[in-house]
């Protein structure tokens, strides 16, 4: 089972590392899929690299949940 208060703390690391202006923002969301595809080893598709959920904190950490069943 995946601790929530881990997912946060990832969350939060990477938040402090992107570069989230406009003109970088699909570029953005790409990195946030590969960076939580290595931590939490998961598999994000295509279709599920959207800013629904990966564009921010909130929906990233409900999307990483989702993906693991909690």
């Amino acid at each position: 089972m995946i601790d929530e208060k881990y997912i946060q703390t990832c969350i939060n690391e990477l938040s402090s590392i992107k570069d989230t202006s406009d003109n970088k923002r699909e570029v953005s969301l790409i990195e946030t899929a590969l960076f939580i595809e290595d931590i939490f080893t998961i598999v994000i598709t295509d279709e599920e690299i959207s800013t629904e959920n990966l564009g921010n904190s909130g929906n990233l950490l409900n999307f990483i949940k989702k993906k693991y069943g909690v």
